[in-house]
């Protein structure tokens, strides 16, 4: 019997009403008054650790360096910088949710239909947000190809701040009619991990298929038409020099719009990183059809913990992607680590 078959049994009007019994959840989940220190939780709290503090060190750094060296003030940076403040917000608000209900199983911790709601929420938002912040980059990246020096001439650190909010203030619209959507399911007390079954059951499922689709739609046109314009210009250069021989000129136009492209390579990487922490998550949903198949054995229950632990490891592995690709990252880190309390630098 699948989530939706359930609640829509002749037994859903029990489930609107607050229950001190175990009838919400599968027959072998247990309720603790607090956590419980297992072989099997005791190493998934030290993952979850690893993953937070690797997280938190590597996107912290990368606003450190922004805040303290002007040489990376540059407006891509602050594009990038505006994704490792995201990151952070998103591992401090939804890890602990995490850790009460995916590592130590308290289920009946977090419970209610306002408490449901905010849970669901703060991941709903931070993960819209994050698409809605890349697409961003993406779009600052086509048009600085495009249009060369005359779009630095026109852009200026205010208007792409303007831009990074405008992001945030999409993000905090689109994620309206989830909430409103969310805000009619009243299962009284029912613990968060019910309430999460029946919002994707109900509409997360499909919900998540279209938007997911129409990103990765927006992002390919941005790539393929990134990559026209990148040839385009090059090849433009490259006639220029033939024609005109001012070698020096053409040669520097050329080595910024090189440049570009590369930092535009470097955000297609965290794309591709953000696509890959889902596919655990789209695998596990579509192999466990009941609600007891996911807490039915050991092996389906780190499953399921595999599945929601990737979706944060984006987040760790974006500042090594920043600084893997970009010269003076590497160079301010190493600034940084000699003289750790120094003042800011050029």
């Amino acid at each position: 019997m699948n989530a939706t078959n359930f609640f829509e049994s002749k037994n859903h009007d029990q489930l609107t009403k607050p229950t001190k019994g175990d009838d919400l959840l599968p027959a072998n989940c247990t309720y603790c008054q607090g956590p419980t220190f297992t072989v099997k939780s005791t190493t998934q709290l030290i993952l979850v650790m690893l993953l937070v503090i690797t997280s938190l060190a590597g996107n912290s750094t990368i606003c450190i360096l922004m805040k303290r060296f002007k040489m990376i003030r540059t407006i891509p940076n602050m594009f990038l910088a505006n994704l490792a403040i995201v990151d952070i917000l998103n591992i401090l608000t939804n890890m602990p949710f995490f850790i009460i209900v995916g590592v130590f199983e308290l289920n009946q911790t977090l419970h209610g239909r306002v408490v449901s709601l905010l849970v669901a929420l703060a991941q709903t938002f931070f993960n819209i947000l994050k698409i809605m912040s890349t697409l961003a980059t993406m779009m600052d990246r086509l048009i600085a190809i495009t249009w060369g020096l005359k779009h630095y001439v026109r852009k200026t650190r205010t208007k792409a701040a303007k831009a990074i909010c405008a992001a945030w203030l999409v993000s905090m619209v689109m994620v309206l009619p989830w909430v409103m959507a969310s805000s009619k399911i009243d299962l009284g007390d029912a613990p968060t991990y019910t309430y999460r079954m029946v919002y994707f059951d109900k509409f997360g499922k499909d919900s998540a298929f279209f938007f997911f689709l129409i990103f990765g739609l927006v992002f390919t046109v941005l790539s393929l038409m990134t990559c026209f314009s990148f040839k385009r210009k090059v090849k433009g250069y490259t006639k220029q020099r033939k024609e005109h021989n001012i070698d020096r000129k053409i040669a520097l136009e050329k080595a910024r719009i090189r440049n570009e492209a590369k930092a535009t390579w470097t955000i297609g990487l965290t794309v591709v990183a953000y696509v890959l922490s889902y596919v655990p998550c789209i695998i596990y949903s579509v192999f466990t059809n009941d609600r007891e198949d996911m807490t039915k054995t050991s092996e389906a229950k780190w499953f399921g913990f595999a599945a929601n632990y990737f979706l944060f490891t984006s987040s760790a592995c974006n500042p090594f992607i920043y600084v893997a690709r970009t010269n003076r990252f590497r160079k301010t880190i190493k600034q940084l680590l000699k003289t750790p309390c120094g003042s800011s630098a050029k």
